[in-house]
């Protein structure tokens, strides 16, 4: 039996609900928590699944903490290379010089 907070997933409660019943089958829902009769690796499975489905892999993660799941929304992270623009040295600069013999 996993316990799932899908607290941060606004708006997508009874699809998400209707997919894992799909699935699983033994779904059962309290407010924002959902008990699954099944594995948590087989429920993250599912639920990464799902997200992946609906186009929100990239706004949503799924986190474990004590042995229960939880749907928060992913922090934008911003790329350190995103920012550097512009053309790499040329060869003569960067190849070392090797003298003839």
């Amino acid at each position: 039996m996993v316990v799932v907070d899908i607290g941060g997933l606004k708006g997508e409660r009874s699809r998400l609900i209707e997919f894992l019943k799909s699935r699983l089958g033994e779904v059962s829902a309290s407010g924002s928590v959902l008990n699954l009769g099944c594995g948590s690796k087989e429920a993250r499975l599912y639920l990464k699944k799902f997200l992946h489905q609906r186009s929100l892999s990239g706004d949503y993660r799924i986190v474990s903490s004590g042995g229960a799941l939880k749907v928060v929304r992913a922090s934008e992270r911003k790329r350190e290379g995103a920012e550097r623009k512009g053309l790499p040295p040329p060869p003569s600069s960067s190849m070392p010089y090797l003298f003839p013999s």
